[in-house]
Formats: structure tokens, C-alpha cells, sequence
């Protein structure tokens, strides 16, 4: 379903069955209002809506024109579950990319909701079965240059550690120096460390 189906309104639905068989075009679907969908209906107009549209959920219509008619027929069949929302349940979705596997994150068009991410749980071995509403999956999302810009900032974090540290080591070292040509006490104690760490070496 998107913008411009045709859709007939079922008994049983918003507005005390007013608009029940009634015939519109869906002019709005939001994420923000999940399940809900904004449907211009012939010859009435909604005041209290900006778009002119009546809301309905989406089981309170019915589809004029499947979508199932646009879809290629060559796909298998892939279980998905949304990476938010509700996801215990998984759906079955169109898929056309061989290169897709289970465990994957998708691109998924949703058959109410437009585009979501989901995980792939199940490619069905046994070939296509029929899918609702147009979903498919769209693409693979591929994280390689997100996983490399991460492992490229852990080795900068690790190595601006190193040198700190080097640093602090080598300010230390420039202070007992510097200390040691005002004390001979501190210079017989750092000659002698010296001498030891060369000895380990």
C-alpha cells in the first residue's frame, strides 16, 4: 500500500460506520501514528484535518488494487523481524537478492508503514510463497564502512594512549634529570636506576 491506493472502508470502522463501503484514496501514512492512515474519501472532507482525510486503522479497510500485481514474480520467501517494535514476530517478505542470508540486516518495504530495518530470520527453502500488501525486501545493508571507520577510532584511542603515556614517562624522567643537578642525593639514586634498568635490558 502507499500513497494513492484505493482503498473501501469495512463495516465496523471509525465514525459509527458512516463512511462503511465507502470508497478513497490513501493521501497520508505516518510512522508517528503506526497503524493509522489518512484516507480521502469522495465528496466528504474532514474540517479537522489539514490533508481533508478521515483516519482509519489499517484493518478497517480493504485494498482495491493488490499490490501483488506489481511484484515480479521470480522471488523467494524470507522470514524478517523488525529491529524495533514488535520484535517477537517475524513476516514473510519478498526477496529477489540470492546474496541475502539469514542473520542480515534489511531494507524492508513494509506493506502499511512504508521503509523499516529488519533482521533476516528464515529464507524458505522450498521456493516463493505468496507475500501481502507488496512487501519486499529492498536491500542488504552493508555495515563494512561503518565496522572499518569503528576499528580505524580504536586503534587512534589506543594509540593516543601509548603516547600519552610515553609522554608522562619522558616529562618524569626530565624532572629527576633536571631535580638531580640540584640534589646529589637524587642523582646517586637516579644513577643508580639507571644502572638497573640497563642491567635488565
Amino acid at each position: 500500500m502507499d500513497i494513492g491506493s484505493r482503498v473501501r472502508i469495512l463495516p465496523h470502522a471509525n465514525y459509527k460506520d458512516r463512511f462503511a463501503g465507502c470508497v478513497g484514496e490513501v493521501v497520508y501514512m505516518s510512522g508517528l501514528a503506526s497503524g493509522r492512515v489518512g484516507v480521502k474519501i469522495s465528496g466528504h472532507v474532514n474540517p479537522n484535518s489539514k490533508y481533508g482525510c478521515f483516519w482509519f486503522d489499517v484493518d478497517q479497510f480493504e485494498l482495491l488494487e493488490s499490490e501483488e500485481k506489481t511484484m515480479l514474480p521470480n522471488y523467494s520467501t524470507a522470514s524478517v523481524r523488525f529491529l524495533d517494535g514488535n520484535t517477537d514476530s517475524t513476516f514473510s517478505y519478498a526477496l529477489y537478492d540470492a546474496e541475502v542470508k539469514p542473520g542480515d540486516t534489511v531494507v524492508v518495504k513494509t506493506g502499511h508503514h512504508g521503509l523499516s530495518v529488519a533482521e533476516v530470520v528464515e529464507i524458505d527453502a522450498d521456493g516463493a510463497k505468496p507475500v501481502k500488501f507488496g512487501r519486499e525486501i529492498v536491500a542488504r545493508v552493508d555495515f563494512s564502512a561503518y565496522e572499518a571507520r569503528k576499528e580505524r577510532a580504536k586503534k587512534i584511542s589506543e594509540l593516543k594512549r601509548q603516547m600519552d603515556a610515553k609522554v608522562e614517562e619522558l616529562q618524569q624522567e626530565a624532572i629527576y634529570e633536571m631535580l638531580a643537578e640540584q640534589d646529589t642525593g637524587l642523582a646517586r639514586l637516579l644513577a643508580d636506576y639507571r644502572l638497573l634498568i640497563e642491567t635488565d635490558k
